[in-house]
């Protein structure tokens, strides 16, 4: 059997044990040959779910058997970027380890990692990410990103408790 067929979207067999965090079924298709770096209709690679999910023992399968810890999906963003949006500190860790560009930014907006992280409000992975070497502007965008973050909880914490007066107010009447 072709370990590498696809599905209509493109998905193959690794993808969807990727999908669904089977390491077993991963590590056989990986020693049948599959293609760590190939993608699905819409982009998606194994890399890229397993950053998603956060999966950092899937992560480290993958690098191992040489899928690009730097590719890119149709819109720039990296494995670092997609685990660092989920708050995986391990993955994060991981792929900075094993050579993730913590200063790339995606096309759409030129958004990186870090921005990604605050803006998610991710402190655990903002940690991992300022370890090591990054750019200054991607630091004043992060911290701008986190303080935008704390100010819309505040807000939304306040209009929370005015919606709790006003029904409690006409509950009473």
């Amino acid at each position: 059997a072709d370990v590498d067929a696809a599905g209509p979207d493109g998905a193959t067999a690794l993808h969807w044990a990727v999908y669904y965090g089977d390491g077993a079924a991963a590590d056989a298709l990986l020693a049948g040959g599959a293609d760590p770096k190939r993608a699905s209709r819409e982009g998606a690679t194994p890399l890229s779910l397993a950053a998603i999910n956060g999966d950092a023992a899937m992560i480290g399968r993958l690098l191992d058997a040489g899928a690009d810890v730097n590719e890119t999906l149709a819109k720039g963003e990296t494995a670092l970027m997609l685990a660092a949006r989920t708050g995986a500190v391990y993955a994060v860790q991981l792929l900075i380890e094993r050579g993730a560009n913590v200063n790339a930014a995606e096309t759409l907006r030129g958004t990186t990692a870090l921005m990604w992280a605050a803006a998610n409000g991710n402190p655990s992975a903002v940690q991992a990410l300022i370890a090591g070497p990054i750019d200054h502007r991607a630091l004043e965008d992060a911290t701008r990103s986190l303080k935008d973050v704390i100010y819309k909880q505040g807000h939304l914490k306040h209009s929370l408790s005015d919606v709790k007066a006003t029904v409690k107010n006409m509950m009473m009447t």
